[in-house]
């Protein structure tokens, strides 16, 4: 009887585990285990499938060859078909503007590509389906491609973004970008119309001028139609949603693609580590997206673009996208006019590279960088206070771009926080100076040395008028006139009045050595930071003299005649009579070799 009594549990235990794997799976089947669930104790986002208008026949459920997703027409749309990558079992839908560069980067690693990190724009790796070598549903048979939606150990995963973030970046990278060239050929060159000749025709011309306003783009889709700003509930036929057992946010890619990736087993040997431009970060880590080819920033330009109004209009349009995954409808472009910091200010521009001050939050350092005094010294300094071990490469990004040296800039926080930094008397508001004569011939110098830099800058049409300013001080100076820059711009522009109250730190170039290493020792970063590490044998302290300092301003010395001097000391009036400087009327470099004028 005891033996009958254990068989007869043992049976309903069976029973109730049976019961709960098939619950289970029925949950998954219909979205609702994503990749925000329970792991810490976040709310997940859940596909609205009550939304989804599943238009249900009777039949049971078959991929067809019809289906959007099993259209093979590469030449129409790369993304119409998810990638399947069998060892993981894993059927992954990418959507353009919501990091689809990263995952397919990461689905050719697994597949074994060498070049796996390629963006060659030659064979559009890693997005194009003839040359990327990835495997995608429409290149299997219906029959197998219905048993994967089927399966519920296979994972069939989407990573969605806020519609009002995807669209601007859509809108940056399409519209924006490159002088609307996707837009013109997308939407605007009409048949047989020759594409390079969209300037000759005037409607043409309106179109891609129209495309410019985030009103226009969005009267545009409406009719021309591309996976770059088709809404997301549209990815796929309705009958599909009920299958995807995994939902991803852009906003937190690191949390969910690492759950992802641990979910399918891939994370430690294919997501941990071998990324970022020297191989040494995660797949998620803020240095790999620096890297990105056509990454557009686009959370950190919102002020720029959208108005509460045109916020609306996003929203409208992309109905179907804030239903079907209950993104809240949060107005991006709040009042922020009680706080410090505005949208409007200099220091929230996200097009100069040293418009907007570097942040150090583990030393509470706010530096406001100035090209020409000191700038790339201090990036590689805050490079390495950010533990990068490249900190002291110099290539054509870096340390400059801010969308390659990893540092994080005052616009990254917010305009909240941004505000709350600026005016703690906890954290340090540093800036360095320059006597603007010696940065003048600086200036000069350098792009004297490099005059397709200064065509780039300020004669990007007009080869001959930029090749004549560096041929002497005088012409240089007149186009400096005609071309405002950071580079040369008065130094009490660099910020706005009531930023120059909040600073607390002012330290000067030609005192560099002193002024630096007292910076640093009083946020606590010179014994790790400054004393040592720095010159060809990585034993000075930084900025340390070598006898060159004054270098490329004697080589133009001869150059800097009476009239010049008077010129420049005009052009850089503001600087001389502000209060704050206390700027010498001589060059500090005359000064310094003990001469005369």
């Amino acid at each position: 009887k005891n033996i009958q009594l254990c068989f007869y549990g043992i049976f309903l235990l069976w029973v109730a585990i049976s019961t709960s794997l098939q619950s289970t799976w029925q949950r998954m089947n219909n979205g609702l285990l994503s990749s925000s669930s329970s792991l810490d104790g976040d709310l997940p986002i859940l596909p609205d499938l009550n939304f989804v208008q599943e238009e249900d026949d009777g039949t049971e459920f078959r991929v067809l060859s019809t289906d959007k997703i099993m259209i093979q027409d590469w030449s129409a749309d790369w993304d119409n078909s998810p990638i399947v990558i069998e060892e993981y079992k894993l059927l992954f839908f990418t959507v353009p503007k919501v990091s689809c560069t990263l995952w397919k980067q990461l689905f050719r690693r697994i597949n074994g590509f060498d070049d796996w990190k390629s963006q060659d724009y030659a064979k559009y790796l890693p997005h194009n389906p003839e040359h990327n070598g990835l495997t995608y549903l429409n290149q299997l048979n219906t029959s197998y491609a219905t048993q994967i939606f089927e399966d519920p150990t296979w994972t069939k995963a989407i990573f969605v973004r806020d519609p009002k973030e995807r669209f601007l970046s859509a809108f940056l990278d399409k519209a924006v970008s490159n002088d609307g060239v996707f837009v013109r050929d997308k939407c605007c060159a009409k048949p047989g119309m020759m594409r390079a000749t969209c300037h000759e025709n005037e409607s043409c011309q309106q179109c891609v001028k129209d495309a410019l306003t985030i009103p226009g783009l969005l009267k545009m889709i409406e009719s021309c139609h591309d996976a770059h700003w088709d809404s997301m509930y549209d990815r796929l036929e309705p009958k599909y949603w009920k299958y995807i057992n995994f939902v991803g946010q852009m906003d937190f890619l690191e949390r969910d693609g690492r759950r992802l990736l641990q979910q399918i087993g891939a994370y430690d040997g294919y997501g941990s580590n071998g990324w970022g431009a020297y191989s040494n970060s995660s797949m998620f880590d803020r240095v790999t997206k620096s890297v990105q080819s056509h990454t557009t920033d686009s959370n950190s330009k919102v002020w720029q673009y959208y108005t509460p109004e045109t916020e609306r209009m996003v929203e409208a349009h992309y109905e179907n996208d804030y239903r079907l995954f209950q993104f809240p409808r949060t107005l991006l472009t709040k009042d922020y006019s009680n706080y410090f910091v505005q949208p409007t200010d200099s220091v929230w521009n996200h097009e100069d590279w040293d418009q907007s001050p570097i942040v150090v939050e583990k030393y509470k350092l706010i530096f406001f960088t100035t090209p020409r005094i000191g700038a790339s010294v201090w990036k590689k300094a805050f490079r390495r206070m950010e533990g990068f071990d490249n900190w002291q490469a110099t290539t054509a990004t870096l340390p400059h771009d801010p969308s390659q040296n990893g540092l994080k800039y005052l616009y990254s926080y917010g305009i909240e926080k941004a505000s709350e930094m600026m005016t703690s008397k906890e954290w340090t508001k540093a800036i360095f100076l320059r006597n603007p004569k010696d940065r003048f011939m600086s200036v000069y110098n350098q792009y004297k040395k490099e005059p397709h830099q200064l065509k780039q800058l300020c004669c990007p049409d007009d080869d001959v008028s930029c090749e004549r300013a560096t041929q002497s001080l005088s012409r240089f100076l007149v186009k400096m006139q005609e071309c405002q820059a950071s580079h040369w711009n008065p130094q009490t522009l660099r910020m706005e009045d009531k930023y120059w109250d909040q600073i607390n730190f002012v330290g000067h170039l030609e005192n560099a050595p002193y002024d630096a290493k007292l910076l640093l020792k009083r946020i606590g970063a010179w014994e790790e930071i400054g004393s040592s590490g720095w010159g060809k044998d990585a034993t000075n302290q930084i900025f340390a003299p070598n006898g060159r300092e004054y270098d490329s301003i004697l080589s133009v010395l001869s150059e800097y005649t009476p009239p010049v001097d008077r010129k420049v000391e005009s052009y850089y009036e503001m600087d001389y009579q502000n209060q704050r400087f206390k700027f010498p009327s001589v060059p500090h470099v005359l000064l310094h070799a003990g001469k005369k004028r």
